[in-house]
C-alpha cells in the first residue's frame, strides 16, 4: 500500500481510510484538497485489508483495447442492458442540473419508493471545496446538483454509511472499484448499498489548476465568494466562472478553441487519473454523463448519456419511464460512436496503455491489471501528454514563464487532434462525422452565415 502512495498512483477514494480496521489511515489534506492516503505506522496491523480494497490494485477484466475498433468500444461499455440518452421531467431538476437532472431524478425516486433510506453525494462547500454527503432528504439531495470538478474522498461518509439499513451511492470510476472490491471483503456491509451510480470520468483535477487561472487574471483565492462549474445553457456550459468579494465576475473558457486560456485537462490532472482505465464505472447499476451528441447540439436544457448496467437499474429506468417522471430513449453504438464521448472513452481504455508503457520505461510502477504495452499511436498519445504535462506544470503554476502556458495548451490540443484521428482510422464513421462536422464550420464561416463552432 505505501507503493501504492509514494509513487503517485492513489487516487484520493478514501475507501481505504473507510475500511481500515485499526484506524491507521487517514486522508491528507492541504488547503482544502485532499491529496491521499497517509499511514500511520504505529497504528498498522498490516492486516491486508487497504490493499484489498484499493482500486489502484484492481480493475481485473477492464476492457483496454490497443486499437479503437467498433468491437473494442463495445466491449468497454459492457455490462450493459441499455444504452441511451434521458432527462428529468420535472423542469427544475433538468434545469438545475448539469446535463438533464437524470442522477437527482433517479435518487429522489430511490428515495420516495423506500428502496434506499440514504445517499452518498458531492456537493460544494465553498468555492473550491467538494464535500461528500450522507443525504437523507430531497433538499439534501438537491443541494449536490452540478459538477465539482474537485477531488472529494469518501472516507469519512462511507463510516456514516455503515449505521444505514440501505444507501443509494454516487461516485466516479474510482469510488465504485473500491467499493466493488469492499464487497469481496466485506459482503454484509457491502448489502447496504443497494445501487451504484457512476459518473462518467475523464480525469479528476488538481486545484493547482484554479489557483492559476485566478493568478492569470490577478485574483487569489481568499477573493473568491463563488466559483460556478459549467454555468449557463447546457451545450454552451464551457468555461468556469469565479465572482469575487466586490462582485468582480470571471469567465474562464474551456472546450472552444486550442489558444483559450485554460489548459487541456489532463494536464493537471491527478497522476494516477492517467493510469485509469475506466471511463464510465463498470461496476456500477447505472453510468451518467453528459450526451455529447450533434443531435442535440445547441440545446439549452440539458441531457445525459446513461448505461443501465444491472436488471436493478434497467427496472427503475423502466419504472420511471412508466410514471412520467423520466425521458429516456435508446441510442445504438454507432450513434455512441458517432458522439464526442467516444474521445473520452478512448482516453481512457485505449490511451493509458502508451500511459503505463511510459511509466514502466521509466522505471516506475504501474497498477498491475493495466497492460503496459501500446500500439505506436497509443505510444504517441501517451509521451505527448506527459511531456506536455511536466512543461505546462513547470511553466504555469510555478510563476516561471507563464505566458508560454497557452501556447503549449495549443501545441498539445493539436497533437491530440492529429492523434485521434489517426486512432479513428479503425473507426471509419467517427472519422468522417468528425471531418463533416469541422467542414460544415468553415463553410459557415465562409459565407458568413453564422459563427463557426
Amino acid at each position: 500500500m505505501k507503493t501504492v502512495v509514494d509513487r503517485d498512483l492513489c487516487y484520493g477514494c478514501g475507501v481505504c481510510a473507510a475500511l481500515c480496521p485499526a484506524g491507521a489511515i487517514r486522508m491528507l489534506r492541504e488547503r482544502g484538497e485532499a491529496l491521499w492516503a497517509v499511514i500511520d505506522g504505529e497504528k498498522c496491523t498490516d492486516c491486508g485489508a487497504c490493499r484489498q480494497v484499493c482500486p489502484a490494485l484492481g480493475w481485473e477484466g477492464v476492457a483496454t483495447p490497443m486499437f479503437l475498433t467498433s468491437s473494442a468500444v463495445d466491449r468497454c461499455l459492457q455490462p450493459r442492458r441499455e444504452m441511451g440518452v434521458g432527462y428529468a421531467l420535472d423542469t427544475s431538476l433538468r434545469r438545475s442540473g448539469t446535463s438533464g437532472g437524470l442522477v437527482t431524478a433517479v435518487l429522489l425516486e430511490l428515495l420516495r419508493t423506500g428502496e434506499v433510506d440514504s445517499a452518498v453525494v458531492v456537493r460544494q462547500a465553498a468555492p473550491l471545496k467538494a464535500e461528500a454527503l450522507l443525504a437523507r432528504t430531497e433538499d439534501e439531495v438537491r443541494s449536490a446538483q452540478k459538477s465539482k470538478y474537485i477531488v472529494a474522498p469518501y472516507d469519512q461518509v462511507l463510516r456514516q454509511a455503515q449505521d444505514c439499513r440501505s444507501v443509494a451511492l454516487v461516485g466516479l470510476p474510482c469510488h465504485l472499484e473500491g467499493v466493488r472490491r469492499a464487497s469481496l471483503l466485506l459482503p454484509n456491509w457491502a448489502e447496504r448499498i443497494r445501487f451504484k451510480i457512476s459518473l462518467l470520468c475523464a480525469a479528476n483535477l488538481r486545484l493547482e489548476v484554479y489557483r492559476y487561472l485566478l493568478r492569470a487574471r490577478g485574483l487569489s483565492e481568499d477573493e473568491l465568494v463563488r466559483w460556478d462549474f459549467r454555468p449557463g445553457d447546457w451545450w454552451r456550459q464551457d468555461y468556469f466562472r469565479a465572482v469575487t468579494s466586490d462582485d468582480r465576475s470571471e469567465l474562464f473558457a474551456f472546450r472552444h478553441g486550442i489558444l483559450k486560456n485554460i489548459l487541456p485537462i489532463r494536464l493537471f490532472a491527478r497522476e494516477a487519473c492517467l493510469m485509469c482505465p475506466d471511463f464510465s464505472g463498470r461496476s456500477a447499476d447505472l453510468s451518467v454523463g453528459d450526451a455529447w451528441f450533434e443531435r442535440y447540439k445547441g440545446e439549452r436544457a440539458g441531457r445525459s448519456f446513461y448505461v443501465a448496467r444491472t436488471e436493478r437499474a434497467q427496472a427503475l429506468l423502466d419504472a420511471m419511464r412508466e410514471r412520467d417522471s423520466l425521458c429516456a430513449e435508446p441510442v445504438d453504438l454507432r450513434t455512441f460512436c458517432r458522439s464526442s464521448n467516444l474521445w473520452t472513452l478512448a482516453s481512457k481504455h485505449v490511451e493509458v496503455r502508451g500511459r503505463a508503457a511510459l511509466r514502466r520505461m521509466a522505471g516506475r510502477p504501474v497498477p498491475p491489471n493495466i497492460p503496459a504495452r501500446a500500439g505506436p499511436v497509443g505510444l504517441a498519445l501517451g509521451a505527448t501528454i506527459y511531456l506536455a504535462r511536466r512543461l505546462t506544470r513547470s511553466f504555469a503554476t510555478r510563476g516561471r514563464c507563464a505566458r508560454m502556458a497557452p501556447a503549449l495548451a495549443a501545441v498539445t490540443r493539436s497533437l491530440l487532434w492529429i492523434g485521434r484521428s489517426v486512432e479513428a482510422v479503425f473507426l471509419p464513421g467517427a472519422l468522417l462525422h468528425a471531418a463533416a462536422w469541422r467542414l460544415r464550420g468553415l463553410i459557415t464561416s465562409l459565407i458568413g452565415g453564422g459563427k463557426r463552432e
